[in-house]
């Protein structure tokens, strides 16, 4: 019990630290305004790409796209030196909490090069903290909007 709620305390400073951070991102006007009113905007229809894949092929890239509409999608690839495959994209709806986005499991789709038996459970579920450049899940791993790599040109060269 004592270790659950160690855990918890941990998660919830993590993603008030990661709401925190991301607050702060950005050198343009827009962005200040944002900061100002303590909003975030997530860019829809664009890929947040995980950045250890943010210039590698596109057809091998980790990413969300989120709609509009409450829904997205997240596409996983991991190519396991010819051996495996795992591709498959699932889609979900989601939640906007303060800074924070929240995914929730719809349903999923395995891509025809799929080849590593995958199970994803009906309980899948993603959280982020987000601006319109990156997010960044309460894990810390990081993905980059698509639409922003061209203002870091040196990053993953």
């Amino acid at each position: 019990m004592k270790k659950t709620v160690v855990t918890l305390l941990a998660a919830i400073m993590l993603l008030s630290l990661c709401a925190f951070a991301l607050s702060g991102c950005g050198n343009n006007d827009k962005s200040k305004e944002r900061r100002d009113t303590g909003t975030q905007q997530l860019t829809y229809d664009k890929r947040y790409i995980i950045s250890s894949e943010a210039r590698g092929p596109q057809d091998e890239q980790t990413y969300y796209v989120f709609k509009d509409n409450g829904t997205g999608e997240y596409t996983y690839y991991y190519d396991h030196s010819q051996v495996y495959i795992r591709h498959y994209t699932v889609k979900f709806t989601y939640l906007i909490i303060d800074d924070t986005v929240v995914c929730f499991y719809d349903s999923i789709e395995f891509a025809p090069n799929h080849t590593y038996e995958t199970i994803i459970s009906s309980t899948w579920t993603a959280t982020f903290g987000f601006s319109e450049n990156i997010i960044m899940s309460t894990g810390g791993t990081l993905y980059i909007c698509e639409d922003y790599l061209p203002e870091i040109p040196n990053f993953g060269t």
